[in-house]
């Protein structure tokens, strides 16, 4: 069912948030090269069963440390149709993780003088405006999800009259005071990343984020020439009643989409280097691609919730801040229509995964 490297040199996805945090703590427990080998076979057993229990027709991890890959898995299959199987060069859609790249982009153009988080958005998009009765809103405020403004509007596709049409819409509260997730704020933020660099958005976050990191696997659109390089989406048949395991998958539509909040495809080993320059606040193989200063920035929790004595969760720019069990983490999942991703980084012990798959991932008895 899955093929496997194993050289000790490779809130609408939470069954795949707690497989992944779980995985991490299995690989996290063996410390030499060799007793490695036992904990990949755990997390083989532990995804294998997982599948067969929730029907996910595919899967890929990635496991790295902060210098190399530990490991990959890849398991299931793309393609149910043409049994075709996940493998490295799978490509999957990781949904909001994007939000993480497009504000890593930002915190250049903030290196650059470009781009001040703390100053109002129509002070760049002059052009862009909100209903409000409150104080202007930054772009710390869309970085942070405290603007206040509608999560999305379903009935605009995308580009930059959804940005526009914010006009159509009132803020529900004074900026900074709540934090309410919106896919409509970090589609203003990709727009505004467009005019700041004066390149398309997949354009800078290819010079930026992608080149530099060596990510040749990944795109920051999903596009139809890619089709075929991606894993298929699946859904399950029937959206007017609860998810059970039973029911059967059918292939969930292709959309096109090159947004801010949401747009990238990447493969899990390229995740895997992604995941390291997180752990190096903002090291690339070859060069920073952000301050530290600007990755302080980045992944300072602003809004903050306690969950139980000890652990908490926290929201940064376009990455989530988590603390559980003694261990902290830089943390975010991601879910398109039929895809599902998520990444967790301990930083305690400098241990990060990636986990996508293409299907359901939970199911009510």
């Amino acid at each position: 069912m899955n093929q496997r490297y194993s050289s000790p040199v490779s809130n609408r996805s939470k069954p795949v948030v707690a497989a992944s945090i779980l995985l991490l703590s299995v690989a996290c427990e063996q410390a030499p090269p060799d007793p490695y080998q036992q904990a990949y076979w755990a997390i083989d057993r532990v995804v294998e069963g997982a599948m067969a229990a929730t029907g996910t027709p595919g899967l890929a991890l990635a496991i790295t440390g902060e210098d190399e890959l530990l490991y990959e898995g890849y398991y299931g299959f793309a393609d149910l149709r043409h049994r075709t199987p996940v493998e490295e060069k799978t490509l999957f859609q990781i949904g909001s993780i994007s939000k993480s790249f497009t504000a890593l982009a930002l915190m250049g153009l903030m290196d650059d003088g470009r781009f001040d988080p703390y100053r109002p958005i129509e002070e760049y998009l002059p052009w862009w405006e909100v209903r409000t009765a409150y104080e202007p809103i930054t772009g710390h405020h869309l970085l942070t999800h405290t603007a206040g403004i509608p999560a999305s509007r379903d009935d605009i596709p995308g580009g930059r009259f959804m940005v526009w049409a914010q006009r159509d819409q009132a803020t529900a509260w004074p900026p900074g005071e709540s934090f309410h997730y919106s896919n409509l704020g970090y589609q203003t933020l990709g727009v505004l990343l467009e005019d700041l660099s004066g390149e398309s958005y997949a354009d800078a976050i290819e010079r930026q984020i992608l080149d530099p990191l060596g990510m040749d696997a990944s795109y920051s659109c999903i596009e139809l020439e890619r089709r075929t390089q991606q894993a298929t989406g699946y859904i399950v048949a029937y959206d007017d009643r609860p998810p059970h395991r039973s029911y059967p998958l059918v292939e969930a539509p292709f959309l096109e989409y090159c947004e801010g909040d949401g747009s990238i495809q990447s493969t899990a080993r390229d995740m895997a280097a992604y995941m390291r320059m997180l752990m190096k606040k903002g090291q690339g193989p070859e060069k920073r691609l952000v301050s530290e200063n600007a990755f302080d920035a980045f992944a300072t929790a602003y809004t903050s919730e306690r969950l139980g004595d000890a652990d908490s969760w926290g929201y940064g720019y376009g990455i989530a801040i988590a603390s559980a069990g003694g261990h902290h983490f830089l943390t975010h999942s991601g879910g398109m229509v039929g895809l599902y991703a998520n990444m967790s980084i301990d930083l305690d012990d400098r241990t990060g995964i990636v986990v996508v798959v293409n299907g359901r991932t939970r199911w009510r008895d």
